[in-house]
């Protein structure tokens, strides 16, 4: 469970991240990178050990799990 989580976010900071600068470069707001971060944790369908784990550490949205590096993830009780 821990690799998949690993895998999606890590798709997910690269493709998006350096199109978000650009685009707030351009528009010069301040606003999340990308509208997903705001998604809870709830939604993404994961198995009770990786929530269960995930709440512990009290990430509660994508935003707030990509503020985790993997090495910090894998660190995590259970994950």
């Amino acid at each position: 469970a821990s690799e998949f989580i690993i895998d999606l976010f890590s798709s997910l900071t690269k493709n998006n991240v350096i199109q978000g600068i650009n685009e707030l470069e351009k528009k010069d707001i301040k606003s999340p990178l990308d509208p997903h971060t705001n998604i809870a944790i709830e939604e993404l369908q994961l198995s009770v050990r990786a929530y269960n784990c995930l709440k512990r550490a009290q990430i509660n949205t994508i935003g707030d799990l990509l503020e985790y590096s993997p090495e910090k993830l894998q660190e995590l009780k259970n994950f």
